[in-house]
């Protein structure tokens, strides 16, 4: 088989999954969820126009926008907090739609603590995580303050039983509170993909967190790295998959008309149920392989850009729209 075939193959079969995209967003009540990191949040800040620094690309503002005027609702499903969430929706509904209702852009279902809190515009926060969960949260918290062991940098500190270079440096995040359901360690480094070596360097965090687990005698709880230098602790039954799919058995999103983009390992469950309802997934270029099997469109483009690629061939008209409107928003 030439490479002229090859190439004609690839094109034809991405032509068909941005095809069942398209009828699948063609149904009433069709919504998009995304993920947020990695997604179309980007791993470093970008310096736009406006002097602001961004975790974001403005085509990806662009893309957000498209959807919106093409009539679909906008989730999110993130291992983030609220605390986090709500400053970079509200930033982007005044990008877009020059509201400050953090809402106005993402109007549909927002899942966050990996599937232990969610919101909407509609709906005040609800925690879903079981009171073992939210118990247990509250030893772990305090058991990871008495292994903070601080450093030669102010801020930083290392966690008992490893060291700079065997591990990384970490923050705790500044608000416990901000925690519902869930905690997390941030860890000074790059995203692993940028740098192998730290798959390692944030594995040995990640050991001593699940050796304390363990040693308080917690079972309701497990440690995970995001890969961008934060070490996640949540419930063990507690997931994407699993809160969406409850969700969707209680009426309040049908499945089989939904989009999920995506990029990580901690994606692959509910992009897998989705699918499997028949749904579909936009995977990322930066997504885990069995992502990019699972989806319908793989991007060529990383994480923010990759999703406007996705969006600019699904709702080409729309996108065109949303870039004229949005012709300011550029990169300094």
């Amino acid at each position: 088989m030439g490479v002229e075939t090859r190439i004609e193959e690839k094109s034809v079969s991405e032509q068909k999954g941005i095809t069942a995209l398209r009828e699948i967003l063609s149904k009433t009540d069709s919504v998009w969820i995304t993920d947020l990191d990695d997604t179309i949040k980007e791993s470093r800040r970008v310096l736009w126009a406006d002097g602001k620094e961004r975790k974001l690309h403005p085509e990806t503002t662009i893309a957000l926008l498209a959807i919106n005027k093409a009539g679909i609702k906008l989730g999110i499903a993130t291992e983030q907090t609220f605390a986090e969430i709500l400053p970079f929706i509200t930033d982007l509904s005044e990008l877009t739609l020059n509201s400050k209702n953090p809402y106005a852009l993402f109007n549909g279902l927002i899942v966050g603590e990996g599937g232990s809190v969610l919101k909407s515009a509609q709906k005040d926060l609800v925690v879903i995580a079981p009171k073992r969960v939210l118990e247990d949260k509250k030893k772990i918290d305090n058991g990871i303050k008495q292994i903070l062991i601080p450093s030669k940098v102010e801020g930083r500190f290392y966690l008992k039983g490893t060291n700079p270079e065997e591990g990384t440096l970490v923050r705790p995040p500044p608000d416990e509170n901000a925690y519902q359901a869930s905690s997390s360690i941030w860890e000074d480094g790059p995203h692993q993909s940028e740098d192998p070596s730290y798959v390692k360097r944030y594995g040995k965090n990640q050991q001593v967190v699940e050796g304390l687990i363990a040693e308080l005698g917690i079972e309701s709880l497990r440690a995970f790295e995001a890969g961008n230098g934060t070490l996640r602790i949540t419930g063990k039954f507690i997931n994407k998959r699993h809160t969406l799919s409850l969700l969707a058995v209680y009426g309040y999103l049908d499945l089989s008309k939904t989009i999920y983009s995506c990029d990580g390992p901690n994606d692959l469950g509910l992009a897998d149920k989705i699918k499997s309802k028949g749904g579909g997934v936009v995977a990322v270029s930066n997504a885990i392989a069995q992502l990019h099997g699972l989806s319908d469109y793989s991007a060529t483009k990383v994480a923010g850009l990759g999703f406007a690629e996705a969006v600019s061939l699904i709702f080409p008209n729309e996108y065109i729209q949303a870039k004229k409107e949005l012709q300011h928003l550029k990169l300094a």
